[in-house]
């Protein structure tokens, strides 16, 4: 009885092993997989054959291409693991961002070392490390950003140079291009003192040049005045009549065209201030409508509602624009001390006050002791509406840091029952546009 039992344990065993080896000899016989296993070789092959800078645009072709084939082995290195290519592929597919940034940084370390000397004398100048990393990468976009005097035009040179003479451009396949004039004669100059074959323009002189040369006629340089009546004749053929478009410039125009940077970028109270300058301060509800007339007999001008900074500008407008009723800086009716909120919305009984802080409460812009005195104002601010009972609505500076101040002030005024009308866009444009030359220009 033991021996037959014993005889059939063996059996089954002998069973249960010439299945598995059947099972493994199809798993790796198997087409699919046969036909998955070439694509992965053919990828490995390929990661061994890099000997240059891979740029985003090549990795995401490469993982578009082994996208299929890398799902097809996911999590199966176990499974196939007498391959040894499968565990290459995953190891190296599983987290391919990485392997390319990784590969990338040795390739450029390796080419630091291997051109050290030449690097060492760029128009007998060496260059520093930063410099020699934006030589040699080779991403298909780059954006260096360098302060003055930091050695930007050398590091242009510099690039010129090493793609002539290290990576065997063709000087007819480089375009180099600058803003300036003067930039351009300076390029052009040093260029020829390398011996480089290769001429800087400006993108003015670039158009020109291609529409010389494929048009039968010379083209005029447009003036301000064709190009104001370029714009002006857009506006009013293909956006004046679509109440969508319209509705979007008008709002651009009005809320989005003059947002400040953050009050944190400014490094004091008179940087903000020599910014703001060049901005029309004056709110489209001055622009439409009569109001605050001052008439100075010596040049015959009228001064509208103007706000004392693009904050208070971009809020005013939104408020005009969507017919909420208000009064810029109302003095506030209680107190013995003059305090004239931002904002008074005179139908719901709404202050509305603009504080230029973060979200920590800081005004890092101002000095200490004007920052101090900033808070101190904003928490007297705050008591005299909690004293007096009246309502308050605050903005602060980093919605403009986080794009988010014309959603934040929707979202409070809609929860104050605040009603929305949103006047006429088409009339809003018409006075403007006839009594402002500088609108849509």
């Amino acid at each position: 009885m033991e021996f037959l039992i014993i005889t059939f344990l063996i059996s089954i065993s002998l069973i249960l092993f010439y299945l598995y080896i059947k099972k493994e000899k199809n798993k790796y016989s198997n087409i699919v997989y046969l036909k998955n296993l070439q694509q992965i070789k053919d990828f490995v092959e390929q990661m061994n054959r890099f000997s240059d800078y891979v740029t985003w645009i090549e990795r995401e072709q490469i993982k578009s291409n082994y996208s299929n084939v890398g799902k097809f082995f996911k999590n199966k290195t176990k499974y196939y693991k007498k391959e040894e290519t499968v565990k290459k592929f995953n190891d190296i597919f599983s987290n391919f961002d990485n392997f390319i940034a990784s590969y990338n940084q040795n390739y450029v370390n390796t080419q630091k070392e291997k051109l050290e000397q030449y690097f060492d004398d760029i128009e007998g100048k060496k260059l520093d490390d930063q410099q020699r990393t934006a030589l040699i990468t080779d991403e298909y976009s780059n954006l260096i950003i360098a302060g003055a005097g930091s050695g930007k035009t050398l590091t242009i040179l510099g690039k010129v140079k090493y793609l002539v003479e290290k990576k065997n451009i063709s000087s007819k396949e480089i375009l180099l291009l600058s803003f300036t004039k003067k930039t351009v004669e300076e390029l052009n100059e040093r260029l020829k003192k390398l011996e480089l074959d290769v001429e800087a323009t400006t993108f003015h002189k670039l158009s020109y040049d291609v529409i010389k040369k494929y048009q039968s006629f010379v083209p005029s340089v447009t003036n301000e005045n064709t190009l104001s009546s370029v714009i002006k004749e857009y506006l009013k053929t293909d956006i004046l009549n679509n109440s969508i478009a319209l509705q979007s410039y008008i709002q651009y125009v009005a809320c989005y065209m003059n947002i400040p940077e953050d009050s944190d970028n400014y490094d004091s109270l008179g940087d903000k201030i020599d910014n703001e300058k060049g901005i029309d301060l004056q709110t489209l509800k001055s622009k439409c409508e009569s109001l605050n007339k001052i008439s100075k007999s010596s040049l015959d001008t009228i001064q509208g509602e103007r706000v004392k900074s693009v904050e208070e500008l971009i809020i005013a407008n939104f408020l005009y624009l969507n017919g909420i009723n208000y009064e810029y800086e109302k003095p506030y009716p209680f107190g013995e001390v003059i305090y004239r909120p931002d904002f008074y919305l005179k139908d719901y009984d709404i202050y509305l006050e603009y504080f230029g802080v973060d979200e920590n409460n800081r005004a890092k812009w101002l000095n200490p002791f004007n920052e101090k005195e900033y808070l101190k104002g904003m928490q007297i601010k705050r008591e005299a509406h909690k004293k007096y009972n009246t309502k308050l609505i605050e903005t602060y500076s980093y919605y403009n840091r986080d794009n988010i101040l014309i959603q934040k002030l929707t979202e409070m005024l809609e929860n104050c029952n605040v009603s929305f009308k949103p006047i006429n866009t088409k009339l809003i444009y018409t006075k403007v546009s006839n009594n402002d030359e500088n609108f849509g220009n």
